[in-house]
């Protein structure tokens, strides 16, 4: 397989499904895994891929080939809901955290690190959060719940 970003995207999306295939948010219902955002269905946990992508290019090597290397950050979003009062912020919180460490033990285990020849390596690089947010009715304007997200993201070595 050619390494690319359309390799690296679509290998990530491939491992999400997998690596949340059996678990479930705090009502049992699956873990979505959607590539982009998530559509009219918002389970209580949602995992979205490829929400922002970063691709800084190096500058070309030296030779015929003038091959090319790319560090690209792949964001991974990851959204729990909680429904209820102040006492399930924690309870999303940790969920939220949960399902975006699982992306770190994925990673450390070798061949899957080059997301099956899309890169030459990939690993997770950051966790920004889970940021801890109250849930509202857009209508009403009661709070329904609360809500833990974070951003997980994924570096990838391309060389073309």
């Amino acid at each position: 397989m050619t390494q690319s970003i359309k390799g690296c995207i679509a290998g990530i999306y491939t491992v999400c499904q997998t690596l949340y295939a059996s678990s479930t948010d705090t009502s049992g219902s699956p873990v979505l895994v959607s590539y982009g955002p998530p559509g009219n269905y918002q389970p209580g946990a949602i995992v979205a891929v490829g929400m922002n992508v970063r691709q800084p290019i190096g500058r070309p090597t030296i030779g015929t080939n003038r091959s090319r290397e790319k560090t690209a950050e792949i964001d991974i979003i990851v959204s729990v809901f909680v429904p209820g009062a102040e006492v399930a912020q924690q309870v999303a919180t940790e969920a939220c955290a949960d399902l975006a460490e699982l992306l770190d033990g994925y990673f450390r285990v070798a061949p899957q690190e080059t997301l099956s020849g899309a890169c030459r390596e990939a690993w997770l690089s950051d966790i920004s959060g889970p940021i801890p947010t109250v849930a509202v009715d857009p209508e009403s304007g009661a709070v329904t719940g609360r809500v833990a997200e974070a951003t997980a993201t994924i570096t990838a070595r391309i060389r073309y």
